[in-house]
């Protein structure tokens, strides 16, 4: 069985990190995702959750 995108139908690119607020991908992922073998796609899928803390959390000590 293929491995499910992990889109939640709210697509915005980050400017900075050009990953998307909504799934964590690059957009190439995005686009090109129904190519992706499982293999490829299980990969994607366990770096997203480290991907948007690393991009969109606060930085250390700034008190937000």
């Amino acid at each position: 069985m293929a491995i499910l995108s992990p889109c939640v139908k709210s697509c915005r690119l980050d400017d900075e990190s050009q990953l998307c607020f909504g799934c964590g991908r690059h957009v190439d992922e995005i686009m090109n995702w129904r190519y992706y073998s499982n293999k490829q796609r299980t990969a994607i899928m366990d770096e997203l959750d480290e991907r948007m803390a690393k991009a969109f959390s606060p930085p250390v000590g700034t008190g937000s």
